[in-house]
């Protein structure tokens, strides 16, 4: 598996962290599975907090 370039993010409300289910799609890593909001890098020259407000915008 190749190394992870993005973003996750560890958003906390009160006293819980919210999380996403990511899809459930065959050969998706970690498919169906819970995880931190966030995603891949998809340009070299995207800011990481650019690639989360992408991903926050797209779903």
């Amino acid at each position: 598996m190749e190394d992870f370039i993005g973003v996750k993010a560890a958003l906390l409300l009160d006293d819980k962290i919210i999380v996403i289910q990511r899809d459930n799609k065959p050969g998706l890593p970690f498919a169906n599975l819970w995880d931190l909001p966030g995603g891949a890098r998809e340009a070299a020259d995207e800011t990481l907090l650019a690639c989360l407000s992408l991903r926050s915008k797209r779903n």
